[in-house]
């Protein structure tokens, strides 16, 4: 399920991506089908397959897309379980192919940058009429998206807010919540269901005016997201700085585990405890380098909403 800030929930946004056609011929996939055992997506490439290459500079561990297959799944308990499940030990994987889709995995990251590309051309965003009335003619919202990058180049900071503006004037940035609020672009629930119906008129469409209005706050809008998005900084270090800890205490379980396994099988050997030592030194670095949150902040604009009565 989505949450209340959010259009789709990140399986559903990357589950849409995958089965857009044009996103499909980009990515170079032979198959896509949903996951047998749990709630997922699992897709084939082609020998050829440019989303596969660009994955494997961004995964922990390019095992995870072996066979040109890839397998993804917002249940963090089966994505566990497969890492550490029977079959897993069995086979000797020590890495699982099953990754957990949240909105910092990359494949998350992938489908956003194919929506900008592939909807709108370089330079462009949309611009739309909003008549629930909650928005007034002299008024204007520019929704942005402002990503600070980690060592790969992933974004690890990845936020949505709208600046408001009335007759020119900065009013104050709102959460992206606040945004659909005040647009309604969420929608309306369908009675008895979870899905929305948005609901805009034909005569919507926003004036020239409007649209000069709109470009002329961009610079200002794009000012005052980067100034929000360092304070976000300084709020997410102190929560990465927390995961790391957790994700290394994880990691030096799993260490202490497989030695006692090797141990109990005869398998202790000097190698296969340096191999143990090597997956457990090289995940350290993956998680530094994941959490890091040392990129320049980047805002763009995703659209701008203006008042029409």
């Amino acid at each position: 399920m989505a949450d209340s800030s959010t259009l789709m929930s990140d399986y559903e946004y990357v589950d849409e991506g995958l089965s857009c056609e044009e996103f499909r011929q980009s990515a170079g996939l032979k198959s896509k089908r949903q996951l047998r055992d749990a709630h997922g997506v699992v897709v084939e490439f082609r020998e050829d397959s440019p989303l596969r290459a660009w994955l494997r500079r961004r995964v922990p561990n390019t095992q995870v897309l072996r066979d040109n297959i890839a397998e993804w799944s917002d249940d963090a308990r089966y994505c566990e379980d497969q890492a550490n499940g029977l079959l897993a030990r069995i086979n000797d994987e020590s890495w699982s192919r099953v990754q957990y889709l949240w909105e910092l995995n990359p494949i998350t990251e992938w489908v956003g940058l194919k929506a900008s590309s592939l909807l709108y051309q370089r330079d462009e965003a949309p611009i739309i009429g909003v008549t629930n009335g909650n928005l007034h003619a002299d008024e204007t919202i520019v929704l942005m998206n402002g990503m600070v990058a980690n060592r790969h180049a992933s974004p690890v900071i990845d936020e949505w807010f709208g600046a408001r503006y009335r007759d020119g004037e900065f009013m104050g940035i709102l959460p992206l919540e606040e945004v659909w609020r005040v647009t309604g672009y969420r929608g309306n629930l369908i009675p008895g269901t979870t899905e929305r119906r948005y609901v805009n008129r034909e005569d919507s469409a926003a004036s020239s005016e409007q649209i000069d209005t709109a470009q002329l706050l961009l610079e200002d809008a794009v000012s005052r997201g980067k100034s929000m998005l360092s304070d976000c900084g300084e709020q997410y270090r102190a929560q990465a700085d927390e995961e790391v800890t957790r994700q290394m205490g994880r990691i030096e379980h799993w260490s202490h585990a497989r030695k006692t396994l090797l141990q109990s099988q005869g398998k202790n050997t000097k190698e296969n405890t340096k191999q143990v030592d090597r997956i457990l030194e090289q995940y350290a670095d993956w998680v530094q380098d994941t959490l890091d949150a040392s990129g320049e902040p980047v805002i763009r604009i995703a659209a701008a909403f203006v008042g029409k009565e």
